[in-house]
């Protein structure tokens, strides 16, 4: 009996034990498993790569091509496509260079590659580095979501390489064809637009408008990708381009050249894969325009309005620095300015002739944002880094105006029943006298078919919001 005793005391014992490490094991599990961005509220690049850089030599055979302009590299056994590689300038470790890689993975791909990199197109000789997956967006499951992945390379005078290439497991075989690494130039208290794709046919009068327009508030530089665009559209951008005011980058997501095209259009523009593939877009502007001290995202149906005394949006910016120097992104709200609101008339400057809205948000918000104070830049949202904070511009000192109709698929936004909200908005006219001034250093008659508008432009000194009488509706001339 004592011994049974004794033996049923001890095996108690060994399970309370037992039970006592198990938790323990759960609970360390957890704390080391659970992503930073739960942990302390801020996401952060999550460094799993492995291995070590090495210099592997190539036979000439070897060496792979250049992709063809606006498509991307693909990762042989990898369901894998790199778009861009782009060197981050405000990566913390200043003893590494940090090359971030912006492409599209399938969910489900094995994520382990190397990046191979090269000083030149005819170089045999490769510093070989494994690659991680910093980031990865999975609000909704597509096809392929977009994905942010990187390499670091050692600082040193060896380490600027001019291109790169990507293997499953090592650079001496099945490597892809070779993307050019972007090295962003600093620009110092600059604004920088991003428009992410533009497809179809954008009018040419509205664009016109908007370039001009960007340059008044102090925009420096737009960086627009392109795909399937309308040739009167694309008229406008060689302009721009020629002015250097413009960089237009060819977009072929998914695509391989002559075998399967990838097009945009106006139907198939607005699905759940389309939204993943114009967010990587936002991703590629964060590193590629790092050199600029501010940058915003936005379409070219938006003006956001700087309110007097302030002439520039770069003046507000550094005015709101002043007091929050921990700024990552300042939010903007912005107003809806249906065109079924306004009676646009042919004979007058488009924009002007708006003065009804309403507010949108929180459905839709923008930004502009500091690229070395954030981690991640999205359409709608700004992620910091840490130490750094989001903040607000308030209307006084900004009306962010959107002129465009209502979408039936925003969510939360009543757009069968929207109320003006907004009267009388007429921030835009203060502008409207330079805007003139502008548009006839523009040579309009090589960019707007459309003879009426460019005598418009050139004879009329009245108000820009009172086009003469007796024009007829500017959607009736526009078709």
């Amino acid at each position: 009996m004592r011994r049974t005793v004794y033996y049923c005391f001890s095996l108690r014992n060994l399970l309370s034990v037992f039970v006592a490490l198990v938790l323990v094991y759960i609970l360390g599990y957890l704390l080391l498993t659970t992503p930073i961005s739960k942990r302390n509220g801020k996401p952060k690049f999550l460094d799993i790569r492995t291995g070590v850089q090495e210099r592997v030599s190539l036979t000439n055979s070897e060496v792979p091509p250049v992709v063809d302009e606006g498509y991307g590299a693909w990762i042989q056994g990898r369901s894998i496509e790199i778009m861009s590689a782009i060197k981050d300038l405000h990566h913390l470790n200043k003893s590494e260079n940090r090359i971030v890689l912006i492409g599209f993975l399938q969910h489900t791909s094995n994520r382990n590659f190397v990046c191979c990199f090269r000083n030149s197109l005819e170089s045999s000789d490769v510093e070989q580095v494994p690659a991680a997956l910093d980031y990865i967006d999975l609000r909704f499951i597509v096809n392929f979501q977009n994905a942010v992945f990187s390499c670091l390379t050692p600082m040193g005078s060896n380490s600027l390489f001019n291109f790169v290439s990507f293997a499953p497991e090592s650079c001496t075989q099945n490597m892809s064809s070779s993307l050019k690494i972007v090295y962003p130039v600093p620009r110092s208290f600059e604004l920088a637009v991003c428009t992410k794709v533009a497809y179809s046919r954008l009018d040419p009068v509205r664009l016109v408008e908007w370039f001009e327009y960007m340059k008044l508030v102090g925009v420096s530089k737009v960086l627009t990708f392109y795909n399937s665009l309308h040739p009167d559209s694309m008229n406008v951008f060689k302009y721009y381009i020629s002015t250097g005011f413009l960089e237009l980058i060819s977009y072929k997501p998914r695509s391989i050249k002559g075998i399967t095209e990838i097009n945009f259009t106006d139907d198939n523009s607005q699905t759940r894969q389309a939204r993943q593939d114009k967010t990587l877009l936002v991703r590629d502007c964060q590193f590629r325009l790092g050199g600029y001290d501010y940058v915003m995202t936005i379409d070219f149906d938006e003006f956001p309005v700087p309110i007097a005394p302030y002439g520039t949006l770069n003046w507000i910016i550094q005015e709101m620095m002043l007091n929050f120097s921990d700024g990552s992104g300042f939010r903007l709200d912005p107003i809806l300015m249906p065109p079924e609101w306004a009676k646009v008339k042919a004979g007058g400057l488009y924009h002007w002739q708006f003065n009804s809205g309403t507010y949108i948000a929180p459905y839709c918000r923008k930004w502009i944002y500091l690229p070395k104070h954030t981690w991640l830049a999205s359409t709608h949202e700004n992620i910091p880094k840490k130490g750094f904070k989001t903040y607000v511009i308030p209307s006084t000192l900004v009306h962010f105006l959107h002129f465009r109709s209502c979408k039936l698929e925003w969510q939360g936004i009543p757009c069968r029943n929207l109320s003006q909200t907004v009267q009388n908005e007429l921030v835009l006219q203060r502008f409207g006298f330079s805007m003139f001034d502008s548009l006839r250093q523009v040579p309009l008659k090589d960019l707007i078919p459309n003879p009426r508008y460019i005598e418009y432009i050139k004879k009329y000194q009245k108000s820009p919001a009172q086009p003469p009488e007796g024009e007829e509706d500017m959607d009736e001339m526009l078709l």
